[in-house]
């Protein structure tokens, strides 16, 4: 009888298509959104990091997201950031709220002209998970709208900015905001 072969191993079975693993939380931006600003927030990443694409296959509850590249630089440092733009739906809001802990920065954007009351459907879903402690740095996007008193006061509340802005293609804010981004990214000098 001939010698037995040596055992190989076989290489591992591929894993699925879907991504199980997020970026690293400590050097990601979470942007989380309303149904009603999902256009917003592309047009938003997409001026935040020049990407118009961005890697998408996470594994469920968060399968709708999205993460991109954001490289930030400037004469003292450069950094590689991801943002994960997610949209925040009943099935991804309690895993959402978990990483919004463990994120650099949190950005939550809403439509206050919506048909539910714009931030009242943000202040639901949110408020107790930011009571005990929200993000370093923590942004209340209101898209398109004046924010309301309540707006207001649930930001200061929460140690958030309020930001309005209004991210139609286009517009103004979105125009101001191409080239500072670029700026940032270290594309191009700050006008």
């Amino acid at each position: 009888r001939p010698p037995a072969a040596p055992s190989v191993a076989q290489p591992a079975a591929r894993p699925p298509a879907l991504l199980s693993s997020l970026p690293s939380m400590e050097s990601t931006v979470l942007l989380v959104h309303s149904a009603e600003t999902g256009g917003a927030a592309r047009r938003l990443s997409a001026a935040l990091t020049g990407q118009s694409t961005g890697v998408t296959g996470f594994a469920p509850p968060l399968h709708a997201g999205t993460a991109f590249v954001w490289r930030v630089q400037n004469r003292y440092y450069r950094a590689r950031l991801s943002l994960l733009v997610v949209p925040d739906t009943p099935e991804a809001n309690p895993r959402l709220r978990e990483l919004a802990m463990q994120a650099g920065a949190l950005l939550l954007l809403y439509d206050p002209r919506a048909a539910d009351g714009g931030f009242a459907g943000v202040a639901a879903r949110w408020e107790d998970a930011l009571s005990d402690a929200a993000p370093d740095v923590f942004l209340l996007l209101a898209d398109g709208g004046v924010a309301d008193e309540e707006a207001a006061e649930f930001a200061l509340r929460q140690g958030a900015e309020l930001v309005e802005i209004d991210c139609a293609e286009g517009s103004v804010d979105m125009q101001e905001l191409a080239p500072l981004a670029a700026a940032v990214r270290g594309e191009a000098p700050v006008v």
